[in-house]
């Protein structure tokens, strides 16, 4: 992804982001791009190796939450760099759906009818590289470099995930807790509603690579 930087739920002072390392560790201080080995930088270069491994794979897939997702923000998950702060990922989502080359939309998903993917955009029939972003910045330069590597972007929606209770992070992949932790936390991220999206994730690995990539199945 492209870090934190720019994408935590809500904005960030500069001098929040300076305290990442002494919240978090060194994570924290990549996540928010300030690490003195430009980590993340370095692993979407152009011509690095990461990229070139990336390339070697016959099919590239992203599964992003389209909203409510705390953690891990449509923008940077989907290598969307103009989408900034999670908070407002709700209202950016409409922008999404019209933008060219997605299909597959699903309005049930859309308006919370279920669970499931809401759409998809195919970054290699469209040929984008562009970032939709009004500024050069790292961020949108790393996006430059990882969307030309070429996506199917799947835009996941829950019911249950919103800006005001924005933990969709662990259904979209469908996380299983043991002990304690699991009944704990059982209420609140409801991770089963996920279950159904990675099975068709496993589908799409499996499919043949020529298999024309359409939107899933998947419903709950």
């Amino acid at each position: 992804h492209l870090g934190v930087r720019q994408f935590t739920f809500l904005p960030l002072p500069a001098i929040a982001q300076g305290l990442a390392r002494a919240i978090v560790g060194p994570t924290g201080e990549e996540l928010m791009l300030r690490d003195k080995d430009n980590l993340l930088q370095q692993m979407a270069a152009p011509k690095g190796p990461f990229i070139q491994a990336l390339r070697l794979f016959e099919k590239r897939g992203l599964y992003a939450n389209l909203w409510g997702d705390f953690m891990v923000p449509f923008g940077t998950a989907a290598l969307e760099p103009s989408w900034g702060a999670g908070v407002n990922d709700e209202e950016s989502a409409a922008k999404f759906l019209e933008r060219p080359g997605v299909s597959n939309v699903d309005l049930d998903v859309v308006h919370r009818r279920k669970n499931g993917v809401a759409a998809q955009l195919d970054t290699r029939k469209t040929a984008e590289s562009r970032t939709y972003s009004p500024e050069v910045s790292l961020e949108s330069t790393m996006a430059n470099s990882l969307n030309g590597c070429g996506w199917t972007k799947f835009a996941v929606g829950f019911r249950g995930a919103s800006t005001l209770f924005p933990f969709a992070h662990n259904k979209i992949a469908a996380l299983h807790r043991s002990g304690w932790r699991r009944t704990a936390f059982a209420w609140l991220e409801s991770t089963e509603d996920g279950l159904g999206l990675m099975a068709d994730i496993s589908r799409y690995i499996s499919a043949p690579a020529s298999r024309d990539r359409s939107q899933s199945n998947y419903s709950s």
